[in-house]
């Protein structure tokens, strides 16, 4: 161990409080009883006993713990692996040994050991180093026995997996140090854990019932996306190679192809090759030395993997392209021993956020991180959003470089990791499917000077005066990596700012350094996000436009039927308008065409929200068909037509525009909320709660740290496999089940919201006891609707249940059901009924009308005073249905209402809004999304 001589080091027990600066008075205090007493862990004590040839240091080492002891003096909260002092490798490997084979909370030597790992590892609910420190010191205040260091738990590894090693350091031009998780890392081990390997999508698919239902559906994964191996279902051990040589049989005779890539048949539930067909041209005798020749054509045909068979290439083969010969080493040539390769396309989110709290703002550059093959009905789980980086001393561009770094080393390099579906090692490659991002990053990845340029699009060349009803209906020539890079050669060659200026001005490109140009085309390739697109763009604006046209009476009426629609939104959602959250507008504008109907604004406006809000809904949907897709492309054409006749400076704005590129994003990337950004804003409340807990001097490494920590903690204990020696192993079955104990999974920010069986009764009726209130059956009660098997039983009354849908419904809610017939109907769910075999759901039946309403075309429903009884399996869903409060003449009332402040129940006098019960016409909400 590298020391600095000039330094005494100090020997310190921090079981018994005691330090020296002589090594013998400490081994001397280690052979006492009263150390003997307090030092209760067996293995740490039998690495104590060994002996250790260790100099003087600048720092100090406590040989009771194996731990490394910060000096007063040290800047940051800890040190790191290439920091800490070299230790006895192979005492310390035998002891590891030992604890593995007899320990059955494998990899970790106890269960004391196992929950303090868990303590200092959640990101949902983050703990400082003083706070174990503390825990710890009250177990062994209390006796138990076992107890690791703090710096022992800090420092765990698993096998090969280090989170030393999941961190790359850099600087930017300043020598400003920068710190990141590896992208490779997290997909390292993403692919090594069961659930996710099982889960994932590795292939494009094609011939899909939903169109687009997946990004692995767009043009993207089909088109530019290198899908290097697949193996035949039946058999794994079978692989295929991209660019290798296969014979298969088309219509009795057999054909020869090159595999160009690999896609997945949806309907046929079966992996198909896309094979470039191959013609021979000569053939090879006896009298031919020079070999076969064959010609690679562009012609292609899907052909399943059971029916390939690999075709022996001889080393005196030619094979030729339009563009000439190829060779063998470009061809996939067999290999059985080659190790598959998986390839893990990533969504890469760039943004900025604030460090401080009720101070000035101060950027702080986060990147995260998502696999885009994970299925999206997981898209949105914190366990598949990774923290890559984050600083506020570098340039984003900069944090970003370090993340592509790691990215391009990982496709030319070889990185081995665990197929867990597949039982097998495998290489994997990790290519860039999309980066999320808002407008102004947007303008840093494409180069573009942003919305205020005149041609203010960064995708197309559209040009600010351009922007009228004319080219709302195509997109102008689109922007290519190629003229853009040029153009910035160009600006990097005028030496003359003013030269520079007026370039920038005809191309609306700048000369900002960007890193992402050989890894995506930025100008396809980052989506147009939903967040910033509707919610915090146009419907912002729209609305804040209406309500600039209001008087005060007017937006008071709106707020108090806001609330009876809403009441999360409150009755000053319009007071605040302009400092609402993304979450508010996008709430708001499902029900704002309710709500404007009401107050009479302006039939203009109301269209136009109409348009909108169909729009929002549109773009929400998980899978998005070629019908629809139609559907959307004539909304968003409305949606420009009404802008250029009732608000022309609407026109000019770019989100306007950008509406346009919404299609192509589809089509190349999947439905937008596969990459919509709600799933990573909320994350950044959490990264600024980690550096908070730190002292403040070293904001990007210990971030990462902590968060490479949590991603290691969160793949052992729920059961990834990690190497350990020359296999793969998993934690062992108490290690895993305590892992998923919900408390656990609670802590660690990892539990999913409570799966109930659809029909399920809840909220039962209770005695003074407690228990279940018990009912006889009564048949003038059930009215015949209900079967005379039960009339011998009692049954049970409930008032939540639990639809198709797994959405609870409770008493006094809109439901959607079916009936024998399978006749969509709608009513008001009232109670659930239980009996021993089946449960049925009580709803007070609507009638629906003939007729719709005018203004915004929704289906009128009447309710009724009758009860229907039907299975509880039937109800589908809640639905939302709005009171006909313009019709029904609803009014503001002055009213004493009761409310919560400070969990104390007050009662005010205050404005409320008040139905009219008469009036029994209800609207079908057809904007929820």
């Amino acid at each position: 161990m590298a020391g600095d001589s000039t330094r005494t080091t100090i020997w310190r027990c921090e079981l018994c409080d005691y330090k020296t600066d002589r090594r013998s008075n400490f081994k001397r205090h280690q052979e006492t009883g009263i150390h003997q007493n307090v030092a209760c862990f067996q293995t740490s004590r039998q690495v104590v006993n060994d002996v250790f040839d260790v100099p003087c240091s600048k720092q100090t080492f406590d040989m009771s713990s194996d731990q490394l002891i910060c000096s007063d003096d040290e800047d940051t909260d800890c040190l790191y692996g290439n920091e800490c002092p070299d230790r006895d490798c192979e005492n310390e490997k035998l002891v590891e040994d030992n604890e593995e084979k007899t320990g059955k909370w494998f990899p970790f030597s106890s269960k004391i050991e196992f929950y303090l790992y868990v303590l200092m590892n959640s990101t949902t609910h983050p703990v400082s180093d003083e706070v174990v420190k503390f825990v710890i010191h009250i177990l062994k205040q209390c006796g138990v026995e076992g107890i690791p260091s703090l710096n022992t738990v800090k420092r765990r590894k698993f096998g090969t997996f280090d989170w030393n090693d999941f961190l790359l350091q850099g600087m930017d031009g300043d020598s400003v140090p920068m710190w990141i998780v590896r992208p490779s890392s997290v997909a390292k081990l993403a692919i090594a854990h069961p659930d996710f390997s099982k889960s994932l999508v590795r292939f494009p698919k094609y011939n899909t019932l939903d169109g687009y239902n997946h990004p692995s559906c767009g043009g993207k994964w089909r088109n530019d996306l290198t899908f290097h191996s697949a193996a035949i279902q039946e058999d794994q051990q079978i692989l295929f190679f991209k660019d290798e040589i296969c014979s298969f049989e088309v219509n009795g005779s057999k054909q020869l192809g090159m595999i160009y890539t690999f896609v997945e048949n949806v309907q046929a539930g079966e992996k198909e090759a896309i094979v470039c067909l191959i013609q021979q041209l000569t053939t090879d005798t006896q009298n031919n030395t020079s070999g076969r020749a064959f010609e690679i054509t562009e012609e292609k045909e899907n052909v399943p993997l059971k029916y390939l068979k690999k075709f022996p290439v001889d080393e005196r083969d030619t094979f030729f392209r339009p563009a000439g010969p190829l060779n063998l080493e470009e061809l996939g040539v067999n290999n059985d021993s080659r190790t598959p390769i998986v390839t893990l396309p990533l969504n890469i989110f760039l943004d900025d956020t604030s460090t401080h709290r009720s101070k000035r703002w101060l950027a702080l550059h986060c990147i995260q991180m998502q696999l885009s093959g994970v299925p999206m009905s997981q898209r949105h789980k914190d366990k598949n959003i990774h923290f890559i980086g984050a600083s506020e001393k570098v340039d984003i561009m900069k944090l970003t470089e370090l993340a592509v770094a790691d990215i391009k080393e990982c496709q030319k390099e070889t990185f081995i990791s665990y197929d867990a579906h597949n039982k097998q090692e495998c290489v994997i490659k990790c290519p860039v499917d999309v980066i999320v991002a808002d407008n102004n990053v947007v303008s840093l990845c494409c180069n573009h000077l942003g919305a205020s340029a005149v041609k203010y699009c960064p995708r197309c060349h559209i040009i600010l005066v351009q922007a009228t009803s004319e080219t709302f209906d195509d997109i102008i020539q689109l922007r290519t990596p190629e003229e853009t890079k040029r153009t910035v050669s160009r600006l990097n060659l005028r030496s003359k700012e003013g030269d520079k200026a007026k370039l920038r001005k005809e191309t609306g490109i700048k000369e900002n350094f960007n890193c992402l140009w050989d890894i995506v085309d930025p100008h396809k390739d980052i989506p147009v996000g939903l967040l910033h697109l509707i919610p915090l763009g146009l419907a912002k604006h729209l609305l804040i436009q209406i309500v600039r046209q209001m008087d005060e009476k007017r937006i008071k009426e709106m707020g108090c039927h806001l609330q009876s629609l809403t009441p999360q939104l409150g009755t000053d959602f319009f007071k605040y308008i302009e400092s609402r959250q993304g979450k508010d507008f996008k709430n708001y504008l499902q029900v704002a065409p309710f709500n404007l109907v009401y107050a009479g604004a302006e039939g203009p406006f109301i269209r136009l929200t109409c348009t909108l809000a169909l729009i929002q809904k549109q773009l929400n949907m998980k899978s998005i068909n070629n019908e629809e897709l139609g559907e959307l492309r004539g909304n968003i054409q409305k949606f420009h037509e009404l802008i250029c006749d009732h608000l022309p400076n609407f026109a000019r704005k770019l989100k306007t525009h950008l509406l346009l590129h919404i299609i192509d994003d589809i089509e190349r990337h999947g439905p937008p909320t596969a990459y919509d950004e709600d799933s990573f804003e909320k994350n950044h409340g959490r990264i600024r709660d980690q550096i908070f807990l730190q002292n403040q001097k070293a904001r990007s490494r210990d971030t990462a740290s902590k968060y490479a920590q949590h991603m290691l903690c969160h793949h052992v204990v729920t059961g990834g496999y990690f190497k350990h020696g020359e296999s793969w192993k998993q934690a062992s079955a108490t290690t895993v089940h305590a892992g998923c104990d919900p408390v656990v999974e609670s802590f660690l920010g990892w539990k999913d919201e409570p799966s109930r069986d659809p029909g399920t009764i809840l909220r039962f009726n209770r005695n003074q006891h407690g228990r279940k209130e018990t009912y006889p059956f009564n048949e003038e009660t059930f009215g015949h609707q209900i079967e005379k098997e039960y009339e011998d039983q009692t049954f049970y009354r409930g008032k939540s249940m639990v639809a198709l849908s797994k959405e609870v419904v409770n008493s006094g809610d809109w439901v959607e059901y079916t009936k024998c017939n399978d006749e969509r109907s709608y009513g008001v769910f009232s109670e659930g009924i239980e009996f021993s075999m089946s449960s049925h759901a009580c709803i007070i039946k609507a009638e629906k009308l003939q007729t719709y309403d005018q203004q915004l075309g929704c289906s009128l429903l009447q309710l009724t005073t009758s009860c229907e009884y039907v299975k509880a399996s039937t109800v589908q869903r809640q639905c939302s249905i709005i009171h006909d409060c313009k019709g029904g003449h609803c009014r503001m009332r002055y009213k004493v209402a009761p409310r919560k402040v400070e969990q104390q129940k007050l009662s005010k006098k205050q404005l409320v809004f008040v139905h009219n019960d008469e009036h029994k016409i209800y609207m079908l909400n057809h904007f929820k999304l």
